[in-house]
């Protein structure tokens, strides 16, 4: 079986908002905080306008992200420099986890339990043909 090393996304944007509003559904109902989902397929800056965001959370896991998203930083100052962009790093426990890497184990057949939901896992599984 041939590897599909694209980094495109599995799942398409109307399944992955899906899964999203699933998990974060839980999230709601254990802490009574309002999740949503805001799918867009347009710069990340122009999101942030259409809802009017003046903050944006990126998270980080190894330097390597942080000299990419650092330079989206600059270019997102030059299109709007009212919004700000905060870093928060991974914990070290996730630091390790990408969607490439996961998908790859589940595509060759390991166990990826400690990486997704439960719900995630059979999601993912499915669209492998490996349930």
């Amino acid at each position: 079986m041939a590897i599909n090393r694209d980094k495109g996304p599995l799942f398409n944007l109307e399944e992955r908002v899906a899964m999203i509003e699933a998990e974060s559904a839980k999230l709601t109902a254990e802490t009574g905080t309002e999740i949503v989902a805001h799918p867009f397929e347009n710069l990340l800056i122009h999101c942030a306008r259409d809802v009017d965001a003046t903050l944006i959370i990126r998270g980080l896991r190894a330097v390597a992200d942080f000299e990419y998203e650092y330079q989206m930083v600059g270019m997102n100052r030059v299109l709007d420099s009212s919004v700000e962009t905060v870093f928060l790093m991974a914990d070290a426990h996730h630091q390790a986890i990408a969607s490439k890497l996961v998908k790859e184990v589940a595509r060759l057949g390991g166990d990826i339990t400690k990486f997704v939901t439960p719900a995630v896992r059979t999601a993912l599984l499915q669209k492998m043909g490996r349930a």
